[in-house]
């Protein structure tokens, strides 16, 4: 079972209740030129047969690895680079899972916005040079979904990429109320840069990964914007909200700035993307339906992804959905479920799923 995301990538066994493996999706690569002085005195045949041998760094030492040039094949939710996403992949079942690829059979999840292009060549992929038994690709929210145990339901996911609202009928995504948001915890984090940088702050792009700890720890989504940007009360002491960069500058995180960085999920205007916030793209996906399934959406409306995981994040939700629902003709109840573990919700999902004994029934060979 692997998930396939634009900040991290999970890999593990169907039945498992988590990934064996959960890496950065991103890899360094360094190009290695053969010395010129050590082919002296060889033939003209040996030393043409002689290549540049490629150096790979891969998860998390990819950032660090200085001399190495970063490599992320995976963009707003879609491979954008088959290349190296099919080198990472050979990483995570030869190395980390320790796998002969022609013996397995592999569920891939497949993001809601992907290309038919896209789930072609990444098909072709896994047959022609992994060359698994079976494969199939999942849409990321019924598989979110199945691993609350229903199959009907509105699955809002906040990533690393993307942000996206899927209504599931009966396990089924249903295209035409597909909504996105391009705005998710890679702008949180790049908004915070942004400031810090306004500020001036010893602070760059090349320090992105620091930043996104920062935001993982300290940052949290506002009850009440308007109101907590101009407060002086922080929930944080001064250790909490202050952070050491490599270099051994410290910085300290004002709560303006942790609430600025996070209310872009829910006001993306701040950024300047008109789009809507993500609880209105979550009410406005669900009145794109038949007005008789409305009711089992409202009712059963699954939160997805790490982004979701901020603190604030599900009552902000909540409220604003309510809120939007609110001015619709017809009341329904509104039931949210924020589960400890969607974070792995696609990939838990998944790995219920290829469990099944009916698995083998959806699986290309």
């Amino acid at each position: 079972m692997v998930d396939i995301g634009t900040g991290y990538i999970k890999a593990g066994f169907s039945g498992e209740d988590l990934p064996r493996v959960v890496i950065p999706t991103a890899m360094g690569e360094r190009i290695i030129e053969v010395d010129q002085q050590q082919t002296q005195g060889q033939s003209t045949a040996a030393t043409s047969e002689l290549k540049p041998k490629i150096s790979h760094k891969f998860g998390r030492e990819a950032f660090t690895a200085t001399d190495h040039q970063l490599k992320q094949p995976v963009q707003r939710g879609v491979i954008t680079d088959m290349t190296h996403m099919q080198t990472l992949l050979e990483h995570i079942f030869v190395h980390e899972l320790g796998l002969q690829t022609k013996d397995i059979s592999v569920l891939m999840t497949d993001s809601p916005m992907n290309t038919k292009e896209n789930k072609m060549e990444i098909t072709k992929l896994m047959f022609d040079y992994f060359k698994v038994q079976k494969f199939t690709l999942i849409n990321t929210a019924s598989l979110s979904l199945f691993s609350t145990g229903t199959t009907t339901g509105l699955v809002a996911e906040s990533g690393e990429g993307i942000s996206y609202a899927v209504p599931v009928f009966e396990g089924y995504a249903l295209p035409h109320a597909i909504l996105e948001l391009k705005v998710a915890g890679c702008d949180v984090t790049q908004k915070l840069i942004d400031q810090f940088v306004e500020s001036g702050m010893p602070v760059t792009a090349e320090n992105f990964q620091q930043v996104r700890e920062m935001k993982e720890s300290m940052c949290h989504v506002s009850g009440d914007f308007n109101s907590e940007v101009r407060s002086r009360d922080d929930v944080l002491n001064q250790e909490q909200r202050s952070y050491e960069l490599p270099s051994g500058e410290i910085i300290e995180v004002s709560l303006d700035k942790r609430v600025t960085a996070s209310e872009i999920l829910f006001n993306p205007r701040l950024i300047g993307v008109e789009e809507d916030g993500f609880a209105q793209m979550a009410q406005k996906s669900i009145e794109m339906c038949d007005e008789d399934l409305r009711t089992n959406l409202y009712g059963n409306i699954v939160l997805a992804g790490g982004t979701s995981l901020m603190n604030g994040f599900t009552e902000r939700f909540e409220d604003e959905i309510r809120g939007y629902a609110a001015k619709s003709p017809k009341q329904t109840d509104i039931i949210v479920t924020a589960a400890l573990h969607r974070k792995n919700a696609a990939w838990i999902g998944g790995s219920m799923l290829a469990s099944m004994s009916t698995f083998a029934d959806n699986t290309i060979r």
